[in-house]
């Protein structure tokens, strides 16, 4: 009796362990709403959009919190339902919608999406973060321009006559490339076409495994203003 006792107590127990742990399955999306299983995808995004100020966005309508949003900010990944979404940006506080479109998003895929170009044209570019893994003792690196009035550009390892991605356009994102891992590289962008570099990013350790995506934003035409052109770079 005592045996079937323990037992009973026991298969009571077990039912309400797997009760709780199914309740716990599944994502959370930025908003805290939650995602059924395997109905996600990951969305990081960047603010490239020179003289717009702090911005909000949000994903068919429900708004990321987010307190701090400022130029060349990113914000890392996010879950977010996979399929096709709206995705919007608003200054910070305001109803007034900057950008509005649709996007696709791939269940269990990354993304990026920039938020770029000047007031009165800003847009979302959404680029796929699809790589295969680093070989030994390297890294796998990408370029996008996201700078408005710079033209298609290249861009070197400095030192190197022999460019990492070639011809990007505004608004575009070159594949990502072999590079072998190092410590305290320069990082240059020049036009197409021509080797003098206009753009630096110098002590960049590059550490083996790992991916990066280097981009330009700002505007080449306001050399001495916040909004004025750089190179940077995030790793994924």
């Amino acid at each position: 009796m005592m045996k079937d006792f323990r037992f009973l107590i026991f298969s009571i127990s077990l039912f309400i362990l797997v009760a709780l742990l199914s309740c716990s399955k599944g994502d959370m999306s930025a908003n805290g709403q939650k995602i059924p299983n395997g109905n996600v995808a990951f969305v990081s995004v960047v603010h490239a959009a020179p003289q717009t100020g702090s911005l909000q966005f949000a994903f068919n309508d429900n708004r990321v919190n987010i307190d701090v949003f400022n130029f060349t900010d990113r914000v890392n990944y996010l879950n977010a339902f996979s399929g096709q979404r709206r995705f919007a940006a608003f200054l910070k506080g305001s109803s007034d919608t900057l950008v509005a479109k649709n996007i696709t998003l791939q269940q269990n895929k990354n993304y990026t999406v920039f938020i770029t170009d000047i007031p009165g044209k800003t847009d979302a570019v959404l680029v796929r973060d699809s790589s295969r893994a680093p070989g030994a003792d390297s890294v796998r690196i990408r370029f996008a321009n996201m700078s408005p009035d710079l033209g298609s550009l290249d861009l070197y390892v400095g030192g190197s006559s022999t460019p990492l991605a070639t011809n990007i356009a505004f608004k575009t994102a070159g594949d990502f490339i072999s590079v072998r891992a190092a410590n305290n590289v320069t990082l240059e962008v020049s036009r197409s076409g021509s080797k003098d570099a206009f753009l630096q990013l110098k002590g960049i350790n590059l550490v083996s495994g790992n991916y990066y995506t280097v981009w330009s934003t700002g505007l080449g035409s306001l050399p001495n203003s916040e909004a004025k052109s750089r190179l940077t770079i995030f790793w994924h």
